[in-house]
């Protein structure tokens, strides 16, 4: 056991260790059996505290080509900097790459260069002294999809206009036809009636 652990229990084939400093550190272990064989393994670990994530991380804002990105700043004593990721929510593509912000105060970022309609996931790890990385803290958002381009207004005189305005000529002439020979016929017939 390297200088920096302590062993604090053996149970069978657990051991138990506690980390007297951060650092680098190597457990080895040897085990023989009966018959005078002997297996050996040995792991190697970095002894850090736990780094301490951003607070609340939300959408500040949003466009259809970017989303702004706003979190409470760490309280992580030994900060070095924020590392922000964006990726796809679909696949898990990450977008682009990693940024890195080195202002402890810093509270927030923009990734910009999205496509439209979109939906993504927002990770921000904080890394602290010795390259320790807290847990990633994450949110989603969408890029607003494309606005539909205006309406094309109908050219004055066509149906679509007379119908907006409630009269249309070429109808109002048709009505006048129609009922003036409906009015003609009824003359016509009252006149060949038989008596």
């Amino acid at each position: 056991v390297s200088p920096n652990l302590r062993v604090i229990a053996i149970d069978g084939m657990e051991l138990t260790v506690e980390a007297l400093a951060d650092g680098p550190a190597k457990v080895m272990a040897s085990l023989g059996d009966k018959d005078g064989g002997e297996a050996s393994a040995s792991i190697e670990v970095t002894v850090a505290e736990v780094v301490l994530p951003v607070g609340r991380l939300w959408v500040a804002a949003s466009n259809s080509s970017w989303l702004e990105f706003a979190w409470v700043p760490t309280l992580e004593e030994d900060f070095v900097a924020y590392e922000v990721t964006a990726i796809y929510s679909g696949n898990g593509t990450r977008i682009g790459s990693v940024t890195t912000i080195a202002q402890r105060g810093a509270n927030g970022t923009r990734v910009e260069g999205l496509p439209p309609g979109t939906a993504f996931n927002l990770a921000v790890v904080v890394v602290g002294k010795g390259n320790v990385r807290s847990a990633p803290t994450i949110v989603s958002g969408e890029t607003l999809p494309l606005p539909l381009p205006p309406a094309v207004p109908s050219p004055p005189g066509t149906s679509e206009q007379a119908a907006s305005t409630g009269f249309d000529p070429f109808l109002f002439a048709i009505l006048i036809v129609g009922a003036g020979a409906a009015a003609a016929f009824v003359v016509l017939r009252n006149r060949w009636r038989p008596e």
